[in-house]
């Protein structure tokens, strides 16, 4: 985890929970083909449970909304929360149905392909966010996103929204554009990577992607482009293309949620916007180093001295670097 001083901030994240089947294979396999491997894990998962946990490991007080069943997935979840000091009082327990499941399978070059079961969150509705009001209002900012109905997530980011909440919608996977057309509106940020920024637009160029998003109602718009770094477009300002890190890439599952956490919180600080991509990219650069994603969160700790290292090299004064140099 970090050390120094802790940024004051809280965070609610909004989205999905439950367990994720991790498997380590030699190649993907082809249709109609069995491929054997040793390397199953079972962790806790969903997009949230990462964005949570990822957020506290870097300090911020986080408050997170979802759904699961009454299962071993659900006490594996609530048990990493627990450790992690995540308040996960939101989290309703819905009777008669299995918490979300997601099968990640990985490849030796670390590319990966992801089936989700959604599980206890196909049933998440609006209400149930509703039922939780104030807790989102009291927040610094609200982190969406999308492995479930889109209907709840609009409704966090509409009570976001009344209360003056700093909001980041992460549209993964993408909408429908008929319900993406009600959620960007009420977006300050919104962080698609490549092929969700196309799928919401049709346009296959990340740059005409972001311009599009930011017409469609998105405040500010980050795209992520795994090793090509992201490309950032605020509100009101120009284009910017941030770097990547350049390290071995593992495991390349999770790079995204990793880039949430610490864009969304360096937002939540009050940093600029280039500030925070960077420190997205940073983050997303240690974790692919990692395998799976909870797990890769140790080398988290290196963040700090990477930023300060990047900062130090900017001013001319001596400063550390970690291997695989920050941007």
């Amino acid at each position: 985890m970090t050390t120094g001083p802790q940024p004051d901030v809280t965070v609610a994240v909004v989205g999905a929970v439950g367990a994720g089947l991790l498997y380590h294979l030699p190649r993907m396999p082809a249709s109609g083909e069995t491929l054997l491997t040793g390397t199953l894990q079972v962790v806790p998962g969903g997009k949230a449970s990462n964005h949570a946990i990822g957020l506290r490991r870097l300090g911020a007080r986080v408050r997170l909304f979802s759904a699961a069943g009454r299962d071993p997935f659900a006490e594996l979840s609530r048990a990493a929360w627990r450790d992690e000091g995540v308040d996960a009082r939101g989290v309703v327990e819905l009777h008669g149905v299995p918490s979300l499941i997601g099968s990640v399978l990985v490849d030796a070059a670390g590319d990966n392909r992801i089936v989700i079961g959604t599980g206890a969150m196909g049933r998440y509705a609006p209400a149930h966010v509703e039922a939780f009001a104030a807790d989102i209002a009291g927040c610094d900012l609200l982190l969406v996103s999308l492995e479930m109905p889109a209907a709840p997530g609009l409704a966090a980011l509409r009570i976001a929204r009344d209360a003056g909440v700093t909001t980041v919608l992460n549209p993964a996977p993408a909408p429908p554009q008929a319900d993406a057309a009600g959620l960007l509106p009420l977006c300050d940020w919104v962080t698609p990577n490549r092929s969700e920024a196309a799928a919401l637009t049709g346009l296959a160029d990340p740059a005409a992607a972001a311009a599009r998003l930011r017409e469609l109602g998105a405040g500010g718009v980050v795209v992520t482009l795994g090793g090509d770094g992201a490309l950032l477009l605020p509100g009101d300002g120009e284009e910017t293309a941030v770097p990547a890190m350049r390290v071995r890439a593992l495991d390349t599952s999770g790079a995204g949620d990793a880039f949430n956490c610490a864009f969304a919180l360096a937002i939540a600080q009050g940093l600029p916007p280039a500030e925070a991509a960077r420190r997205g990219c940073l983050a997303a650069g240690l974790i692919v180093q990692g395998p799976g994603f909870t797990g890769a969160l140790a080398r988290w700790e290196a963040l700090p001295e990477l930023v300060a290292g990047r900062r130090a090299r900017r001013s001319g004064r001596p400063g550390g670097t970690a291997a695989g140099a920050p941007m």
